[in-house]
């Protein structure tokens, strides 16, 4: 039997989450990155890395949500991050490594309103996002990252730490995808092992049957290139989940003609904490999994891109675009 695939405690993503719903501050853990100047301050804002899977390499894709202590989140704009080697288990003095520039990402569906040139404090509590860049991670470890904004009181600072892998512990761009047989919509399991939505309010019906209608086996064999969601939009630690997959249910309608969209739910029931074979296939690890991701398989049954927690839709649509 699987092990359970929500998020350990300790992984990013929990601790976004309980920083913007005011729990642990994961920017004034002891042993963080300082600024870069090597510099004291008093943190006012708050960096909770987000990124799922993060390992050695070069152009790697880091996320990050950047709120203020009374928990309201930064939109719009860039803002500098600053990275920081602090050793294999953190104890060593931190090194410089790079110095980027990470820009704002709404998740999809929850765009902000308004001014989006410069970061500002979000006005809504509906809006939610992250800072985006790529850097390299030359070493596998303990890392820092420190931001630094100007939100009207001067310049502010915050950091946090992440680890970095030697290797992924998914599948990565260039790799096989996994050929999963997953369940489509008429098969002899309950609606919500399909979706989760089907579950709440639908009659057991699943709401997005042109999401659940071929599986990934079969568009690896056809030689089509496909979009794989896997979420699970009911039972989501984050509230990332239903939007992203509500995006590629209307990707599907522009760009079926490109590419199959399929959705992977991850469980096969809750409440047993049983998971479906499909989803632990691809983002099962030793530790546990996280989730939502989005892939991209190209003609040749090879990940083309990946987008871990955030699905960076611009990207996307310019890679099936180019298809």
């Amino acid at each position: 039997m699987r092990t359970d695939l929500r998020l350990p405690a300790a992984l990013v993503a929990v601790a976004l989450f309980l920083a913007a719903c005011g729990g642990t501050d994961p920017g004034t853990t002891d042993g963080t990155a300082a600024p870069t100047d090597g510099s004291t301050r008093e943190v006012e804002l708050v960096v909770a890395p987000a990124s799922f899977d993060l390992a050695v390499g070069q152009d790697r894709r880091f996320i990050a949500g950047v709120y203020t202590e009374d928990r309201q989140l930064l939109i719009g704009g860039e803002v500098p991050m600053s990275f920081f080697y602090l050793g294999e288990d953190g104890s060593e003095e931190q090194e410089l490594v790079a110095e980027t520039t990470g820009t704002f990402l709404p998740v999809p569906g929850e765009e902000p309103e308004g001014d989006m040139a410069t970061p500002r404090l979000a006005e809504s509590t509906t809006v939610t996002g992250v800072y985006q860049t790529t850097t390299t991670f030359d070493r596998p470890g303990v890392w820092g990252v420190g931001v630094a904004v100007d939100i009207g009181t001067g310049m502010q600072t915050a950091t946090a730490v992440f680890e970095v892998a030697e290797e992924h512990a998914i599948v990565d761009v260039g790799d096989d995808a996994p050929a999963v047989s997953n369940d489509l919509v008429g098969a002899d399991v309950d609606p919500a092992a399909i979706d989760s939505r089907a579950g709440v309010g639908d009659g057991g019906e699943v709401p997005d049957p042109q999401l659940h209608d071929v599986t990934v086996a079969d568009a690896i064999a056809a030689g089509r290139p496909a979009v794989v969601v896997i979420a699970t939009p009911v039972y989501c630690v984050s509230r990332f989940c239903g939007p992203i997959v509500e995006t590629i249910e209307t990707m599907h309608d522009e760009y079926e003609d490109v590419a199959e969209f399929i959705h992977i739910e991850v469980w096969k029931n809750f409440d047993d904490e049983e998971l479906n074979d499909a989803a632990a296939d691809w983002i099962q690890t030793e530790q546990g999994g996280a989730e939502p991701w989005v892939f991209l398989i190209d003609a040749d049954g090879k990940i083309a891109a990946r987008w871990d927690n955030v699905l960076d839709e611009s990207d996307l649509r310019s890679k099936l675009d180019a298809l």
